[in-house]
């Protein structure tokens, strides 16, 4: 794993974990933390028959493995940790400041998600998009999904 590691901060957001997860973290190493973590996709489907996916799926992969990471999006670069806890990871967010695109950081932190891609399409009967969401899931140590 080749991640900056950055500390957190309250403006980040809320950490948002299940009872008992501060201690499944404790006394881990950030390979072994980071293993606690996945991510589940999710869609949005808009235009005339709006609708969000009935099955949310998880991904069977640890949420900080670089390789999956690249897959998805090359640029997830810092961890967040808090008391020697991993709590989240950062990712590029672009906005339009009125003449052209800044990339600041968006912090994804447990149970939080994204818009990772989007489509559309106006096939003349109306106008249709898809937006695809991560959230990033925290998971028992010992489960047995990777």
């Amino acid at each position: 794993m080749d991640f900056e590691v950055i500390e957190y901060r309250e403006e980040m957001g809320e950490i948002n974990w299940q009872e008992g997860f501060a201690q499944e973290l404790s006394g881990k190493t950030v390979r072994e933390q980071a293993r606690c973590y996945g991510w589940s996709l999710d869609y949005y489907v808009g235009g005339k028959d709006a609708h969000y996916s009935t099955i949310p799926r998880i991904c069977a992969e640890n949420a900080f493995d670089r390789d999956h990471i690249e897959q998805l999006n090359p640029e997830y670069n810092a961890l967040i940790v808090k008391d020697g806890l991993v709590v989240g990871v950062t990712a590029p967010k672009y906005v339009y400041n009125g003449s052209d695109w800044v990339k600041t950081d968006r912090y994804i932190l447990p149970y939080k998600g994204y818009v990772y891609d989007s489509d559309s399409d106006n096939n003349g009967a109306g106008y249709k998009s898809r937006d695809w969401y991560k959230y990033l899931i925290c998971l028992p140590a010992d489960h047995n999904l990777w």
